[in-house]
């Protein structure tokens, strides 16, 4: 409950506060990576806004979001999406490990934002 509480206190700051209170109630009857039709590829990185530019026009992918020192990049197919990814790192003479995870609130929210 302090969790809903907190999420319901920071959705008076936002612009659109019923979808973030609508998915804190899915959330709480759902399993998160069923809400997001996505694949998310976490990737790691020392300079996340530097990666999130260079990657962003990669095939496959929908969306750039920075989380930290973390990237997550969401697409429709995973396969298509981690081939790109790692196609233009391999140009760029850059190793950086991808791992595909399963999405985060953050990412349902912002999926349903675009």
């Amino acid at each position: 409950m302090l969790v809903i509480r907190n999420l319901v206190a920071e959705a008076d700051r936002l612009a659109q506060p019923a979808i973030l209170i609508t998915l804190v109630l899915l959330a709480a009857a759902v399993r998160i990576p069923h809400l997001l039709d996505k694949t998310i590829i976490e990737l790691k990185c020392s300079e996340p806004v530097k990666y999130a530019r260079l990657l962003k026009d990669c095939r496959g992918i929908d969306s750039v979001q920075i989380f930290g020192d973390r990237l997550h990049l969401a697409g429709a197919d995973g396969r298509i999406m981690r081939a790109s990814i790692e196609k233009k790192l391999h140009e760029e003479g850059v190793s950086l490990k991808l791992s595909t995870v399963s999405p985060s609130i953050e990412d349902v929210f912002v999926n349903l934002m675009q």
